[in-house]
């Protein structure tokens, strides 16, 4: 029983909160805080007030003038699919206009790497392993070109669908 008593009250002075700690302030380093809070807000209420004279302008101009003067007539045509204007490249062309997911044209349009797992195999471990990590590297390269490849045709026909929308600023009336 003592001892558990004993043991209470060291484990309480112990857990007591220790009044030792000194706090550690730095004046120029407060200064400089202060001073650059004070220069961000400054350029954000500069910013702020030239965004909404822009606007009032814009709107402005928009009422006394008939914007569509600024509006392209017919927006720029793109690259459609002609393979025959291409000597070697025409698929990829294609690809790279409307997109290929499955990289057919970038397959056929490259020099694949042929598959030497028999040679590979006569090599000591070491030479294996490098040349196997070569190998992997080109497959890296091939995927992200065929990606993309890929991602430039998406793009290029989601540009075309957005240029056959009415212009911008009818839209936000």
């Amino acid at each position: 029983m003592r001892r558990t008593l004993l043991a209470i009250i060291i484990v309480t002075l112990v857990a007591t909160e220790s009044s030792a700690q000194i706090v550690v302030t730095d004046p120029a380093v407060t200064l400089r805080n202060s001073i650059t809070a004070v220069l961000k807000e400054y350029l954000l209420n500069v910013q702020r007030d030239q965004h909404a004279k822009l606007r009032r302008m814009a709107r402005r101009l928009s009422v006394f003038a008939n914007l569509d003067k600024y509006a392209a007539m017919d927006p720029p045509r793109w690259r459609t699919r002609r393979p025959e204007e291409f000597l070697f490249d025409g698929d990829y062309n294609a690809a790279l206009v409307f997109g290929d997911p499955a990289g057919a044209a970038y397959i056929a349009f490259t020099q694949p790497v042929i598959a030497a797992q028999q040679l590979v195999n006569r090599l000591p471990a070491a030479a294996r392993r490098a040349f196997q990590a070569r190998l992997a590297t080109l497959n890296v390269a091939d995927a992200a070109a065929i990606s993309a490849t890929n991602d430039t045709g998406q793009l290029r026909q989601n540009g075309k669908r957005s240029c056959q929308l009415s212009t911008p600023w009818k839209q936000r009336r």
